[in-house]
């Protein structure tokens, strides 16, 4: 009985030489060369001195590498516009309109919204309102000085220092 040999047979490219050629020509294309080295891997002229920044290699990544990442950021600040652009769309507004004698409301003398130093005055009071309510004369927090902060986007600002009563 004939065993079969467990050698895997030479199989032949199916790929022609000449889209070979030109898939190595392209890939060699999308490399992108290290600023450090200029290319060479060594970055001095003289000495065997491996680059640090490609470890010798001369090529520091793949362009659609560089294009993917700086999709990975566009996408988290359209992210952050769209926050922006929802929250400016569906603010509350409110509008004064007079009634007419058909029962149906008409003209109307304005539309109000709330404006930035408005819905700082809100919050600034809100936030007072809970210093005064938990911690002026709380037990945990006697003869402390807490401090009242602003945030305007990535900007946080002191607005007003308080003290807390002591006991």
């Amino acid at each position: 009985m004939k065993t079969k040999s467990k050698v895997p047979m030479k199989t032949k490219s199916k790929v022609p030489k000449g889209i070979k050629k030109e898939l190595k020509l392209l890939n060699d294309s999308l490399l992108v060369k290290c600023d450090a080295c200029h290319g060479t891997g060594n970055p001095y002229k003289t000495g065997n001195v491996k680059c640090t920044e490609c470890d010798g290699t001369g090529i520091i990544g793949n362009v659609l590498k560089f294009i993917e990442k700086d999709m990975e950021e566009m996408k988290k600040e359209i992210a952050k516009i769209h926050t922006a652009l929802y929250a400016y769309i569906n603010r509350q507004s409110t509008e004064i309109r007079v009634k007419e004698v058909d029962g149906k409301w008409g003209d109307y003398s304005g539309t109000f919204t709330i404006t930035d130093d408005d819905e700082t005055t809100i919050v600034m009071n809100k936030a007072k309102k809970h210093f005064e309510t938990y911690f002026k004369d709380g037990v945990w927090h006697h003869d402390k000085k807490l401090g009242l902060f602003i945030t305007r986007g990535k900007v946080k600002t002191l607005v007003e220092e308080m003290k807390t009563s002591t006991k």
